[in-house]
């Protein structure tokens, strides 16, 4: 029984280059699977890529409190 290249290395880098997991990812992943050439996903899943980019909105910065006429809460000064 053996292997692609292809299937082999990625087997390797999706398990960190364990050797011992990348064998056991070889015998239980179905071929469909590990015959696909390596995705972003696959490398995020793994931790092996950079962070996401949130589709989401940016969240707008927090503004200082405004002047009012109580005193300063000294728990928040740091804040700012």
């Amino acid at each position: 029984m053996g292997f692609s290249e292809q299937r082999a290395r990625k087997a390797l880098v999706l398990c960190r280059n364990h050797t011992p997991a990348a064998m056991e990812w070889l015998l239980e992943v179905p071929d469909d699977i590990a015959e696909a050439p390596l995705t972003e996903t696959d490398l995020h899943r793994a931790g092996l890529a950079g962070p996401r980019r949130s589709r989401r909105a940016t969240p707008h910065p927090v503004a200082p409190p405004s002047a009012s006429s109580s005193p300063p809460n000294p728990s928040s000064e740091w804040l700012f």
